[in-house]
């Protein structure tokens, strides 16, 4: 047989024990649970406060570049205006350096018609349309006007040199005038 250990020192029996350990586990295991949720609970409080930043900069980045598009669009805009103000002046340089150009052309034609024209013979309207001129003036000479028609087909910038029309006005002395329309092309 088993020798039953006898226990000479009185000891409280097991469930005393644990009916008295019991408190302190509890009273540990709470503390321990509301450490816990305290700690997650700052955690979550830490990581709201730092989403609640970065929202922030978000929105202040947000209205940051819409600020900066708007911008951007402002900045295109005026870019297009300079752009399409460019475009009219620089087409308004080539039509007025168009006109100096005809200008000297016409220049060219005008001291032409002045070499050969004779004393006799004013001109009251000498006009150019494109590529077509016409001169109105009187002759008081009647020989120095056929002179002059053959004079100017003969100069190199005039073509197809006509006499269009002759009327004969009267003037003061028993003299007269010879009314007259020429027609040519230029070169």
């Amino acid at each position: 047989m088993l020798l039953q250990r006898i226990n000479l020192v009185p000891q409280k029996p097991l469930s005393e024990k644990i009916k008295q350990v019991t408190p302190w586990i509890a009273g540990s295991l709470l503390v321990g649970v509301v450490a816990l949720i305290f700690v997650q609970y700052q955690l979550v409080n830490s990581r709201l406060t730092d989403n609640e930043k970065q929202l922030a900069s978000l929105k202040s980045r947000h209205d940051q570049t819409t600020r900066l598009q708007a911008e951007v669009a402002v900045s295109r805009r005026k870019a297009e205006a300079r752009r399409r103000n460019y475009n009219e002046l620089k087409a308004r340089i080539s039509k007025l350096s168009l006109p100096q150009v005809e200008k000297n052309r016409f220049s060219q034609v005008l001291s032409r018609i002045t070499k050969v024209i004779p004393a006799t013979v004013t001109f009251n309207i000498i006009s150019f349309n494109n590529k077509i001129g016409r001169i109105s003036g009187i002759a008081t000479g009647a020989k120095d006007l056929p002179d002059f028609v053959k004079n100017l087909k003969k100069e190199p910038v005039f073509k197809n040199v006509a006499l269009l029309n002759i009327a004969r006005d009267s003037a003061d002395n028993n003299q007269y005038r010879l009314s007259f329309n020429i027609k040519f092309e230029l070169m």
